[in-house]
């Protein structure tokens, strides 16, 4: 599949998982995988989350940026509500084939991955800086 053709907030399928595409260079693709906020990864994702947050006292976005089990975004979309786009291991070889599915995020979720993503220091600077350069709205 041409890269180009992909555009921030498309969902993917690799492996038969879905994926969120972010953004891609000639060498890396970069993708946040889409968790079922319903099963037990999810669940013990969001428990250990909201643990966390309990236990500092602090809201989520207050919370120390350098884990990369906490860089995600529960989405609002229609069809993941609930979901979870998670952000840890994002940088992908070029060389694996992806499939565009008819999904796409809502603006809401666009919107939160894209303050994600600059908001965390864990976040290559890559993927920042090519973020930043897609001027999301």
């Amino acid at each position: 599949m041409e890269m180009d053709t992909l555009t921030f907030g498309d969902i993917v399928s690799y492996s038969e998982q879905p994926y969120v595409f972010l953004c891609a260079t000639t060498e890396i693709i970069y993708l946040a995988k889409i968790i079922d906020g319903n099963s037990e990864d999810g669940l013990a994702l969001k428990n250990l989350c909201q643990k966390m947050i309990d236990t500092t006292k602090q809201p989520q976005a207050k919370q120390n940026t350098k884990n990369a089990l906490f860089c995600f975004v529960t989405l609002v979309s229609e069809n993941h509500k609930g979901d979870i786009a998670h952000l840890n291991d994002s940088q992908k070889q070029f060389n694996f084939q992806i499939t565009k599915t008819m999904d796409r995020l809502d603006h809401d979720d666009i919107i939160s991955l894209r303050d994600k993503i600059l908001g965390e220091d864990i976040i290559p600077q890559q993927l920042k800086r090519l973020t930043t350069e897609l001027n999301i709205t």
